[in-house]
């Protein structure tokens, strides 16, 4: 149950409000193949495995494989989280005005999730058993009901990788965390699932968006074709609760004091709009997201080597006999 939960998580931590609404996956995959989403889907999976097996390695602290580059490393990764803090913020506000016409959504969210992290953010990984399914039965009737496949289109790799490395520092570095206490086979199950759902979404997603892609939000607009929207909407916004609540507790190391500042700055960067934060700002961070994430494998293979040297080398028998 606790490989579910974490693969869970990993998923949760992406499909926020960039994802639920179609808009950053219109943003990163129109106008490209089919393959380049699939492709995306399938790094995240090893990447999901990569951190998986720090977080194994490490007891659940990634930073330990450097302690030169812990400090830098740290403050991108929270701050790429703060960014997509913001903008889930932002989303949460647009999403609830749709749901009552309220204003003011995205500071309810904001307090409630600062309250759910202080309280302690683990009980999150097991509300993603309710909140993934929901998003996957939501995404699975839609491509069903409203999809486009688009025909043509150019395969792009750099684009699969640009989506990949910007979500990972979020789902990838929060996992991390849940892996103490795993074997391999574990990482290995749990990436494999994560991999396999989330390629899946990304492919029904990309087909569903073309609907309407140039709209701020795609995927609540093909929802409303079919006469979905509310149920979108619902869960378009357990998805962004699932990744606020992520992202805050990576952003301020959870700590109540920083989690306070972080979310008192969001309901003013929130004041951006939704569309404009993820446009502008995702592209930047899926940057800086590669750099980090190539970091961390260089980390990793540097740590397990220098693991393996300081193995002590096995006696045979002669030397055992001469002993």
């Amino acid at each position: 149950m606790k490989r579910l939960a974490v693969a869970a998580t990993f998923v949760g931590a992406i499909v926020g409000a960039g994802f639920a609404s179609g808009r950053e996956i219109a943003l990163y995959f129109s106008g490209t193949s089919v393959l380049t989403p699939l492709l995306s889907g399938a790094l995240l999976g090893l990447f999901c495995f990569l951190f998986l097996e720090i977080g194994r390695a490490t007891g659940g602290r990634p930073t330990r494989l450097s302690k030169k580059l812990s400090l830098p490393l740290n403050l991108i990764i929270r701050l790429e989280n703060a960014v997509t803090y913001f903008a889930m913020i932002a989303g949460a506000e647009e999403i609830v005005y749709f749901l009552f016409s309220f204003s003011g959504g995205g500071i309810v969210s904001g307090i409630l999730v600062l309250g759910l992290v202080v309280m302690g953010a683990d009980k999150v990984k097991w509300s993603n058993l309710i909140i993934v399914p929901a998003i996957v039965i939501l995404v699975a009737v839609l491509f069903f009901k409203n999809a486009v496949p688009p025909k043509t289109g150019v395969f792009s790799p750099l684009s699969a990788f640009s989506y990949c490395t910007m979500n990972i520092m979020g789902g990838g570095y929060l996992v991390s965390g849940y892996s103490g206490d795993f074997s391999k086979k574990d990482s290995i199950v749990t990436a494999s699932v994560a991999g396999v759902v989330v390629t899946g979404l990304l492919y029904a997603v990309y087909c569903v968006v073309n609907v309407s892609p140039e709209s701020a939000m795609p995927l609540l607009a093909a929802a409303e074709e079919v006469g979905l929207s509310t149920v979108a909407e619902i869960v378009a916004y357990l998805a962004v609760f699932s990744t606020l609540t992520g992202s805050l507790s990576i952003a301020s190391a959870n700590k109540p004091s920083f989690a306070a500042v972080i979310t008192a700055a969001s309901f003013v960067v929130a004041t951006l709009g939704f569309r404009n934060l993820v446009d502008k700002a995702y592209p930047v961070l899926g940057a800086i997201g590669a750099v980090v994430s190539i970091s961390y494998v260089f980390l990793y293979a540097r740590y397990q080597y220098r693991k393996k040297e300081k193995r002590p080398a096995s006696i045979g028998p002669c030397e055992a006999t001469r002993l």
